[in-house]
């Protein structure tokens, strides 16, 4: 059985101590009854919720309702959560709204899968098959419950390989309107908790991003700039969120957690992120040689962001763009808190909340969002130049498909050649810019049209409301 020791009231340590084991946080193994003595060695920080061991925070607590100072606990094991996916597998074939053409193949499939639970061979015949079904024809057009077939599948194999990669693939595939998303969600805690090193912060040399080759341009029109001191919530919807006017926040996100952890490469690399699934764009997404590659985390910033733009030609194509990864990793989001009260403004709120991570001299294309947009920098530097959309007959908009809000000027608008012939009116184009350093913010109000440069390694959210 997995027991843990309840150091504090409610919060219960998820390092998933075997009775017989060793700690994963301290390396102490267990004494006496089996429960690890290694309490003495931790410090419980209530505000923070977190444990504190040698001058670094690790998060291994969890809320146990009920759960009282010094009990020890059984924890859930494999087993337990097997019976959970054969639960979640009956709930998917009972559901009649999976009585279809389109997926009716699979459902066949798993009551195999349900009776054979400890069998690769089984989830592997599920996954494999209903990852060709999502794959064919337009994503769309996706049945759903091909989609819960294949979160399913990927949390037996997740289990039974305890590897965070079928988790992930679960997790991105199914999205979290299936019946697997908590479940897959949980397996990526406890096996990274399993398996993440303990690093002691006095044999670590921190490192740091490299730095870029170029330095931004010296601003010719700047955007109006507003300490954030001075702007109060009423200042912001009044004078710029109402008449749809940009503005650039100096410190607006500064006290983030995230501007300090997400600045330091070891943080993606060492950590429990590294082993984390994500889509990283190869290529300008307009472009004829433009895909998508999944990789780790650790991978990508070892591979695209800590290599010096000599040392890797293609270094600025690789992006991890526009990406809910917080679908994904939820306790990411806990470093990048509190949202910003200007996504409040509208109605409806917040929509979308992505990251874009990427190396110096990634650009953007010239492009317009439909939904307003407050832009937080957490590393890096960033160019941002702004078009109204008074401005759009000089930026030349592509006229057909779905990428009509994306110029077809180039996609470098600041270094590469813009032909006056193909161009004419680009010359006329009226913009304002602005730079963003880690902390600061932008207000992009609905449809203004924007280029992007980033000038060192970047991290930033863009938030989207409307």
């Amino acid at each position: 059985m997995l027991l843990s020791v309840v150091f504090s009231s409610g919060w219960v340590d998820i390092g998933r101590h075997r009775s017989s084991g060793q700690c994963v946080w301290c390396g102490i193994r267990g004494k006496g009854s089996g429960v690890l003595q290694c309490s003495t060695s931790l410090e419980y920080s209530e505000s923070k919720s977190l444990i504190h061991y040698d001058g670094e925070f690790r998060e291994v607590f969890r809320k146990h309702s009920g759960a009282k100072l010094g009990s020890i606990i059984p924890m859930e094991s494999g087993g337990d959560k097997m019976e959970r996916v054969k639960e979640v597998i009956s709930e998917i074939i009972q559901d009649e709204a999976n009585d279809s053409d389109d997926c009716r193949h699979l459902m066949g499939m798993l009551p195999e899968l349900e009776r054979a639970m400890s069998s690769t061979r089984a989830a592997r015949a599920v996954y494999d098959e209903a990852w060709a079904t999502i794959h064919t024809g337009h994503y769309t057009k996706v049945h759903h419950g091909c989609r819960e077939a294949f979160a399913v599948a990927a949390c037996c194999l997740a289990l039974l390989e305890k590897s965070t990669f079928y988790a992930d693939m679960g997790i991105m595939i199914g999205g979290p309107s299936t019946r697997s998303y908590e479940l897959l969600e949980e397996m990526c805690r406890d096996i990274t908790a399993a398996s993440v090193p303990v690093v002691q912060p006095e044999k670590r040399v921190r490192r740091a991003f490299p730095a870029g080759k170029e330095k931004p341009p010296v601003l010719k029109h700047p955007v109006e700039e507003l300490e954030v001191s001075e702007c109060s919530f009423e200042k912001f919807l009044t004078q710029y969120f109402i008449p749809q006017k940009p503005v650039k926040i100096r410190g607006l996100v500064s006290s983030w957690p995230g501007v300090q952890s997400w600045a330091d490469p070891d943080h993606w690399t060492l950590g429990k992120y590294g082993d984390r699934l994500v889509p990283i764009e190869l290529g300008g997404y307009m472009s004829s040689g433009y895909s998508q590659r999944l990789m780790k985390l650790r991978d990508y910033v070892e591979e695209h962001l800590m290599k010096p733009a000599s040392d890797a030609a293609d270094q600025s194509i690789a992006y991890l763009a526009e990406y809910e990864i917080f679908n994904q990793i939820t306790e990411l989001e806990e470093e990048v808190q509190p949202v910003p009260d200007a996504c409040l403004s509208a109605d409806e709120g917040i929509v979308r909340r992505l990251l874009f991570f990427g190396a110096a001299g990634t650009a953007s294309q010239t492009h317009r969002d439909a939904n307003n947009n407050i832009k937080c920098m957490v590393v890096g530097c960033k160019y941002v130049r702004l078009f109204s959309p008074s401005q759009e007959k000089c930026l030349y908009p592509l006229q057909r498909g779905i990428l009509t809000n994306n110029s077809t000027l180039p996609t470098d608008i600041l270094t590469e050649p813009i032909d006056p012939e193909k161009y004419p009116l680009y010359s006329e184009v009226v913009y304002s810019e602005a730079i963003l350093n880690a902390g600061d913010a932008l207000f992009l109000p609905s449809n203004w049209w924007h280029f992007i440069k980033s000038y060192e390694v970047t991290a930033s959210i863009a938030h989207f409301f409307r």
